[in-house]
């Protein structure tokens, strides 16, 4: 779980730092759309964070922000932060399958609905990239 949470943080960084970097044509709808996803990444971490607590786990979350900070790095345009998230969207769904097998069935669901919200986003973030 420590890994999807490190995971959700530098996702939640990555559309906060494109929120910053919006111009053009695009910039209000991009804005808004990328406000609203990092609003959802940090929501994800939170809730992903509370549910590792509850489970007895005590993740170090200074090391996992560290760490996921570090990761965002060599994108300076909005494009390119969406085709970042695009592909850390598929690494999350990937990190969630290989992860739910092992765990109770309430972790499960709640594995299960963080792909199925991962797959939303995933579709508005391919329309937006075209």
């Amino acid at each position: 779980m420590h890994t999807i949470i490190q995971h959700l943080r530098m996702m939640q960084f990555i559309a906060h730092t494109g929120h910053q970097l919006v111009v053009g044509a695009t910039a209000p709808s991009d804005h808004k759309f990328l406000g609203k996803l990092y609003a959802a990444y940090d929501s994800a971490y939170d809730s992903t964070v509370e549910l590792n607590l509850a489970e007895g786990d005590r993740p170090d979350l200074e090391m996992l922000t560290k760490s996921a900070a570090a990761a965002v790095t060599g994108f300076t345009t909005t494009e390119d932060c969406f085709r970042r998230l695009l592909s850390a969207e598929s690494t999350l769904r990937s990190m969630v399958d290989s992860t739910a097998a092992d765990e109770s069935f309430g972790v499960q669901n709640f594995l299960s609905q963080l792909a199925e919200d991962s797959l939303r986003r995933t579709y508005h973030l391919n329309a937006r990239l075209g």
